[in-house]
């Protein structure tokens, strides 16, 4: 079975360098540019999963942003790749589904012509502005494309391509959308931060599009010649009561069907690294390991490689993109029957938002647990999913995908 890690924690709320106000001064102050930004968050003191940057904010350089994988000019790059981008790499159909934006979502970059690599510095200039918004919060109740019976019977029928053998593990996501009119987002962002305090939160505005991610999970980092990839598989929820919510650690590290599922990640994984880095240099650093966050558990692998050579992004990406942890096992069939069986085009979810440095190390989340804008249409959405292996239960993975939701509903729902 191997290392089972007990770790639990009493988080501060946010990190000791920032506070929810004086957050909220620089946010909407930074929203207040008229350039493209990313700012990226990792809650410090919020959870107990390792980070390397507290805090970093990029500002556009006032040029056009681009839809693809800029080149390096040696300056910082920031942006996403959706899902839809190994269409482009592995020219995979693209399924017939209802789209909820109308702009493009298979990627999207900027240079930075500014980076606030701390919270003084970038308050320094962004935060001694008016908070006060003219926005609106009036609550906006989502609607999901999926309900609990047809779930549980797209299940049944993906179970029976797992008995049959041709997968193994497969990641079935559901979307929730809405429409709305005057919607203060950067006060939804301080609110979805301070609540989940994720150790990869985004808020960024790429054109017509904001992205605001409570994401906990790393997709994938590069340091020098070395490269890091962390599969996040298996989740239970938090509970005040530490007896009760030690119990529930315990439950889901000791989980033989969730070790199960991560562990078919971590293989797949190995395997996609192996590809490009140095023979015999792959390693699984940590397995199923189980991490605290202000919500929920989440178990997590490491598995980490040498690079043969130096590589830029979309060199990396051909390998390992999309994460196994959001399609299945094996990749290229599990994406098959998710185009055959989701009923949506999941275009920037499960993709992927991050960095690249000027010296080429980069840093890149998983887009999950994160809200999609299309400003230009005020229209947004958001997608849950669980991973279904042969021994799930179609209920157990409902309540799951709800739970994974649960608080971008409740803010959501909350009224001025």
């Amino acid at each position: 079975m191997g290392l089972v890690y007990f770790v639990l924690a009493n988080f501060t709320p946010l990190s000791k360098f920032m506070n929810v106000e004086r957050l909220k001064d620089l946010v909407y102050g930074v929203f207040n540019t008229p350039n493209d930004f990313a700012l990226l968050l990792s809650n410090g003191g919020g959870h107990n999963y390792p980070i390397d940057k507290d805090f970093l904010l990029g500002i556009a350089d006032g040029k056009e942003s681009s839809v693809q994988i800029l080149p390096s000019f040696g300056c910082w790059q920031f942006g996403f790749v959706g899902y839809g981008y190994h269409e482009q790499s592995r020219n995979a159909s693209s399924p017939v589904h209802p789209d909820f934006f109308s702009i493009n979502t298979t990627c999207h970059f900027f240079n930075a012509s500014t980076v606030y690599p701390t919270f003084e510095e970038a308050y320094q200039v962004f935060g001694r502005h008016d908070s006060v918004s003219s926005f609106s919060r009036k609550a906006i109740s989502v609607t999901a494309l999926e309900n609990k019976e047809e779930f549980i019977g797209k299940v049944s029928e993906i179970k029976a391509h797992l008995k049959k053998g041709d997968i193994y593990e497969i990641n079935y996501c559901i979307p929730f959308y809405a429409s709305y009119e005057n919607y203060d987002w950067t006060d939804f962002f301080i609110r979805l931060n301070s609540r989940s305090l994720a150790p990869f939160s985004v808020f960024s505005r790429l054109g017509d599009l904001l992205i605001i991610s409570a994401s906990p999970e790393r997709f994938f980092k590069k340091e020098n010649n070395k490269v890091w990839v962390e599969p996040m598989k298996g989740t239970a929820p938090r509970f005040k009561d530490k007896f009760k919510d030690l119990n529930e650690l315990n439950r889901l590290s000791f989980s033989e069907k969730e070790r199960a599922e991560n562990s078919m990640i971590v293989d797949l994984t190995r395997n996609d690294l192996a590809q490009f880095c140095k023979l015999g240099s792959v390693e699984v650093e940590n397995l199923c390991r189980v991490y605290s966050f202000s919500h929920v558990h989440q178990m997590v692998s490491t598995v980490s490689g040498i690079l043969q050579r130096e590589m830029n992004l979309a060199e990396i990406l051909s390998h390992i993109f999309p994460m196994g942890s959001m399609t299945g096992a094996p990749k290229i069939k599990a994406m098959e029957l998710i185009a055959a069986f989701e009923k949506f085009s999941r275009g920037p979810f499960s993709g992927s938002f991050g960095y690249i440095a000027p010296n080429q190390d980069m840093d890149f989340n998983v887009l999950i647990r994160t809200v999609f804008v299309d400003a230009k249409r005020k229209k947004l959405f958001f997608a849950l999913g669980s991973a279904i292996t042969v021994k799930s239960n179609a209920e157990e993975e409902w309540a799951e995908v709800l739970l994974k939701g649960e608080l971008i509903q409740q803010i959501l729902n909350e009224p001025s």
